[in-house]
């Protein structure tokens, strides 16, 4: 086999770059300044940031957007904000109909970017990760950024999104917290409001509504249950969203769209009726519960299940509810 030439080299690397290369990387590959333009001309490459190319057959995409913004803004920047919400598929920025570009860089860096909104930051390299081979900075350091542009709300939905996916951890998140001082568009006193509404087992929750039943029972004074809790009948093994495994009582949420399927209601009506013959209690929750219907129906069961229940306390307001 010869040898591979300098433009060979460079197509190779931008196939891993989402057909990007730079300046600076295609003249380490020995293909000079001149051979780069001439292409350019002849429509074979085009201008995607400044030093920053694309071979015309790759396809001209938001996520290549955001790749050659950070190539332009170099080593130690990434995509952020609600790029970095769309990127991680958070529904109150997924849908949007405009998908901006928001990349956050040293604070005393200033890359010259064409359709991008840049941050000057404090940004240390712990604050920093990749999402789909695109610098980024991390969940964590998202919702912190996040906090002084979104809605409590939307916060909220966002670390709940992370937590259910294993994007974060409240600990990542408390560690940001604590690393970012006030600045123009950063709360940090929201993110520790709505930090101090969830617990350790929120981690394991496998949706925001599971989190919201864990969370309505902790915050109406009841026995925090089990989350994901597994049960063994008869050699089978089944799982509750929680539970209270010392009366054998399982609660489920259940959401429309996971459930809706044939398949799914035979699922959970054989579960019911499998562990139900080994002495189990399955109560269901939906949307329509409100967090007082909730701890009131599990009190009243842990009440008749001869379960000691400390005296009522006020229902705070969810975060996830806001």
């Amino acid at each position: 086999m010869g040898a591979v030439t300098p433009e060979v080299a460079v197509m190779r690397l931008a196939a891993r770059q989402l057909g990007l290369f730079t300046t600076a990387q295609a003249e380490e590959l020995l293909w000079t300044a001149r051979c780069v333009l001439r292409r350019v001309r002849s429509g074979e490459i085009r201008v995607a940031q400044t030093g920053v190319f694309a071979f015309a057959g790759s396809p001209a995409s938001w996520e290549q957007r955001l790749r050659a913004a950070t190539l332009a803004a170099g080593v130690g920047c990434g995509v952020s904000h609600e790029s970095l919400a769309i990127l991680h598929g958070c529904e109150d920025w997924i849908d949007g109909f405009v998908r901006p570009v928001h990349v956050s860089v040293p604070a005393r860096r200033q890359p010259l970017l064409t359709r991008a909104s840049v941050h000057r930051v404090h940004l240390p390299a712990e604050h920093l990760t990749a999402r789909d081979g695109i610098p980024c900075t991390t969940y964590a350091r998202m919702i912190v950024d996040l906090s002084g542009r979104a809605s409590l709300g939307q916060i909220a939905r966002a670390i709940d999104h992370g937590l259910v996916r294993n994007r974060v951890t409240l600990r990542e998140l408390w560690r940001c917290h604590a690393a970012l001082p006030p600045a123009p568009g950063r709360r940090p006193s929201r993110v520790a409001l709505l930090l101090g509404e969830r617990v350790k087992e929120n981690e394991l929750g496998e949706s925001r509504p599971e989190i919201r039943l864990m969370n309505a029972i902790r915050a109406g004074g009841l026995p925090t249950p089990v989350p994901q809790y597994k049960v063994s009948v008869a050699g089978q093994r089944f799982r509750f969203d929680v539970a209270y495994p010392e009366v054998k009582l399982g609660l489920e949420w259940m959401g429309f769209d996971p459930h809706r399927t044939r398949m799914a209601f035979d699922r959970d009506f054989r579960r019911d009726r499998i562990v139900s013959s080994a002495g189990w209690t399955v109560m269901y929750f939906t949307s329509a519960c409100t967090d007082a219907d909730i701890v009131a129906d599990v009190a009243s069961m842990l009440d008749r299940l001869q379960v000691p229940t400390p005296p009522s306390t006020p229902l705070g307001l969810m975060g996830s509810d806001r």
